[in-house]
């Protein structure tokens, strides 16, 4: 109770000395330009959260956000990417189906942040010096047109899985059709093949009887 009570009022105070936005709003078309996450990172480390419209956790972390932007803004950049409208294509980059989603980006490579404590503290500590008992991994480039289309259905599917079951049936539908159009096939070539051959011996004892 005492640290959320100290959390409020950090994030009261830091409100206040900061009336100006300090957070950027990145989107598809800005975010590897302002970045440079992949391409040399000469525009500083980015502590970023991926966030959706619809996700109540996020709106409620949005003012604090704003405050952790404040207290890192001489050592790094803060930045949030909305994943349901302006940021899918990022998103789907580097991996986020949910949200919120921290990640920092420092010197081309990045790290998640996993801890479940959603404080200013905790945040700035993890930008700071806790991002090295994280995992390292890799800055991905991005994606092309078709890398992203093929995640983009990935992702569709994952988030309607009733897409599976009606794919499935389809496949059946498919398959029972073809084996039943081969069948068909077979029948039709042997009952012509029975034709031809009943033809065949009518000639031959027309041919006797003559």
């Amino acid at each position: 109770m005492d640290g959320s009570v100290k959390d409020e009022d950090l994030l009261l105070h830091t409100i206040v000395e900061n009336q100006e936005p300090v957070v950027r709003e990145l989107s598809d078309d800005t975010f590897e330009h302002l970045t440079q996450a992949s391409s040399g990172a000469t525009t500083g480390d980015w502590f970023v959260m991926f966030y959706a419209t619809n996700c109540v956790e996020c709106q409620r972390l949005q003012a604090r956000w704003e405050a952790v932007g404040a207290k890192l803004k001489t050592r790094l950049n803060t930045a949030r990417v909305n994943r349901q409208t302006t940021g899918r294509v990022t998103s789907r980059r580097f991996g986020v189906v949910e949200t919120p989603v921290f990640i920092l980006f420092r010197q081309g490579k990045m790290y998640r942040y996993n801890i479940p404590k959603y404080d200013v503290t905790s945040f700035v500590t993890f930008a700071t010096d806790w991002y090295k008992n994280a995992r390292t991994e890799n800055v991905p480039v991005p994606k092309t047109p078709f890398d992203d289309l093929t995640l983009q259905i990935a992702e569709y599917l994952r988030e309607n899985p009733w897409m599976w079951k009606l794919g499935s049936i389809a496949v059946c539908i498919g398959v029972i059709a073809s084996v039943i159009l081969r069948l068909n096939a077979g029948q039709v070539a042997q009952k012509k093949k029975s034709a031809k051959k009943d033809k065949s011996e009518k000639s031959d004892k027309t041919k006797k009887g003559k």
